[in-house]
């Protein structure tokens, strides 16, 4: 007798497909906040500060909001905990700037970082509802879903974030496969948001997208209604088709429409969808398309070293502090551009310093982004500015804050005054000051020394977890300005002195006049000097973001490649289920077009992306189309299997062994 088999697939099989489509759209939790934007404050302010180490209230929260306003969260929590511990900020005080920082960090795709935050405000007796939401938040992100449930049910009832909070664990409990709670949890949820008309939007399509995978299409379908008013997303009118088992209107349009600028893992999970659509409603020859499609997509991309323009990357976290130093930068050129002769010296000397502040900081923040890099043996390296370079950076900073002299020649000056007149009156003065410039000389050498070896550590790749690497920066450089401050207040104090009792300066009109000219000719020595430096720090910043980019792209190829073998298989049913339907119909030419079939599903147990288990699955339905021809059944010995059987037999004997 003959059997004949409509389908040799489960409905479950075909819906996984929904799982996959699923869980890529719950995977990201709701936003719970903006970007808070701050003003950029002064390096020089900053470094300031954190050299004389507050305890004034008002400046640890200018210097807080300085790390803030700087991109450097990682920076501002530490600072933070460290000023709770030792009782000079209150938990009161503290609770909005902790979430202040998490909601900026809630922009980066940086799960241990957020969680670190998250860590440190409950350490510190800060939980909040935001708190609690958004460490719950890390947590899940992070894999740890049962943590994370404890913590968002702890979230209070009359919080804003209480819905959030259990649509949250909602999607947790569909992770975790508890099909009934997450439905439960979802209603529970759609009820109390009924205000809130995204959320109500996103829960009601969550529950009808669970219910279809969960075979309840009806009860998904007035939910897809409520969802499909005013919503353009395609992806809605493709649930609301497979809950009333129809065939989306205007499919290939659709199709189109979703594939313009849609990154490779959801176009090929979008064309897996569409493909087991039109499969569970037997239109195989668009569900091979589809199908087919989506194994075009995935190879074309894994072929790809460099990413196409529709991947959505990753963004690190270096490129946002660099680009705000960017663009306070370029105000900073504006203001020294701007300036006229006749402004005041001091106005000068402070946005020069500042400018050149700036371009130390870029370094620094370039040099962590570098030493954070994974090894890349195939791509050139990041141009890096010298150390040499870096040196000059600071000896520009000497002679802004000195005036124009060197430190070695400013004590070279002093030194041989105070050495000609050293047998006349009032040595003791003298003596002293000399003293003091020889000192801040010897601190200055230390401290240029100090920032030169943070530096090598930072490219080296040895602060790249430590958190306060830009603090250091910042009380180094501090402590730099605050000798070269002391050591022009000295020599001034002695060129003040010999000018008194020898009349050694000119009169103090022509010195003026003198020191006018020779800021305005500094201004434009600092402004070309930024050029050469700042252009040479963009090439740096280029090739960063060219090795962001491919870091990025080889981590996305990763996770396309693991849908490789998804693909494949649902390939190989669905061509076996075109063949076993050809057999039914008995089209013209249906017999060549089933071999075909056949023959590429067979091609894939060459794929090592296929598992044994997956091959031997292959195999199986292979086996069992072959057996259920019809005439297969007769009398032993039968009559022989054609070459093309026969090779198809012998390469499925084995893998059955297995």
């Amino acid at each position: 007798m003959n059997s004949r088999r409509e389908q040799i697939f489960s409905p479950i099989a075909v819906r996984f497909l929904f799982l996959l489509l699923v869980a890529s759209l719950v995977s990201a939790p709701l936003s719970h906040g903006a970007p808070v934007g701050s003003p950029v404050l002064s390096v020089w302010e900053m470094a300031r500060l954190e050299a004389a180490n507050p305890v004034d209230r008002n400046d640890i929260l200018a210097l807080f909001h300085g790390y803030v306003s700087l991109g450097l969260q990682k920076e501002a929590v530490s600072y933070l905990d460290r000023k709770i511990n030792l009782a000079e900020l209150t938990r009161e005080e503290a609770t909005p700037l902790f979430e202040r920082i998490v909601v900026e960090q809630s922009r980066w795709d940086e799960p241990a970082s957020f969680l670190a935050t998250c860590e440190a405000a409950l350490r510190n007796g800060i939980r909040t509802p935001l708190i609690l939401y958004s460490y719950g938040t890390g947590l899940r992100l992070a894999g740890r879903l049962s943590d994370a449930s404890s913590i968002l049910s702890k979230v209070g009832v009359d919080s804003f974030f209480h819905p959030f909070a259990l649509y949250a664990i909602a999607q947790i409990a569909v992770e975790e496969g508890n099909t009934n709670s997450a439905l439960e949890m979802f209603e529970r949820v759609r009820m109390l948001a009924k205000d809130r008309s995204e959320l109500a939007r996103r829960v009601s399509r969550s529950q009808a997208e669970l219910l279809l995978i969960s075979g309840r299409p009806a009860e998904a379908v007035p939910l897809f209604e409520a969802v499909i008013s005013g919503n353009q997303d395609p992806l809605v009118t493709i649930g609301m088709a497979a809950a009333r088992k129809e065939s989306p209107s205007g499919e290939e349009s659709l199709r189109a429409e979703m594939i313009a600028g849609t990154p490779t893992r959801e176009r090929v999970l979008l064309s897996l969808l569409l493909g087991g659509l039109a499969r569970e409603r037997g239109d195989y020859v668009s569900a091979l398309d589809h199908m087919t499609r989506a194994a075009g997509d995935l190879k074309s991309s894994l072929l790809s070293r460099f990413p196409p323009a529709t991947e959505r990357l990753e963004g690190y976290k270096s490129k946002d502090i660099i680009e705000r130093q960017i663009t306070a930068h370029s105000v900073l050129r504006r203001v020294l551009t701007d300036s006229g002769p006749g402004q005041e010296p001091n106005l000068h000397r402070d946005t020069m310093v500042e400018l050149l502040l700036r371009i130390l900081f870029m370094d620094h923040a370039i040099s962590r982004s570098i030493g954070s890099l994974p090894p890349a043996p195939n791509l050139p390296p990041v141009p890096i500015s010298s150390s040499r370079d870096i040196e000059e950076v600071l000896k520009k900073i000497e002679l802004v804050a000195l005036d124009g002299l060197s430190l070695d020649a400013l004590v070279e000056e002093i030194t041989k005054k105070v050495e000609l007149f050293q047998n006349l009156a009032h040595p003791l003065p003298r003596f002293r000051q000399l003293s003091k410039l020889e000192k801040s000389h010897k601190e200055i050498l230390r401290i240029k020394g100090k920032i030169r070896k943070r530096r090598e550590e930072a490219i080296a790749g040895v602060q790249t977890a430590d958190t306060e690497a830009n603090s250091r920066l910042l009380g180094d450089l501090g402590q730099f300005l605050a000798e070269l401050a002391e050591t022009r207040d000295v020599a001034s104090e002695a060129r003040e002195f010999m000018r008194k009792h020898f009349d050694l300066l000119k009169e103090k009109g022509v010195e003026k006049k003198r020191s006018s000219g020779e800021f305005s000719r500094m201004v434009t020595e600092v402004l070309a000097f930024d050029n050469e430096r700042f252009a040479a720090l963009l090439l740096s910043v280029q090739a960063l973001e060219e090795r962001a980019r491919i870091s990025s792209w080889e981590r996305k190829r990763q996770e396309i490649l693991v849908l490789r073998p998804i693909v494949l298989r649902h390939l190989a049913d669905t061509l076996l289920a075109h063949a076993y339907s050809l057999r039914v119909e008995k089209p013209p030419g249906w017999s060549r077009q089933a071999s075909q079939n056949l023959d590429q599903a067979m091609s894939y147990l060459a794929d090592e992306a296929i598992s044994s288990g997956e091959k031997a699955g292959i195999a199986v339905n292979v086996a069992s189309f072959l057996v259920q021809g019809e005439g297969r059944w007769v009398v032993h010995p039968g009559r022989r299997p054609g070459d093309a059987e026969g090779k198809t037999i012998a390469r499925i004997l084995p893998l059955l062994d297995d």
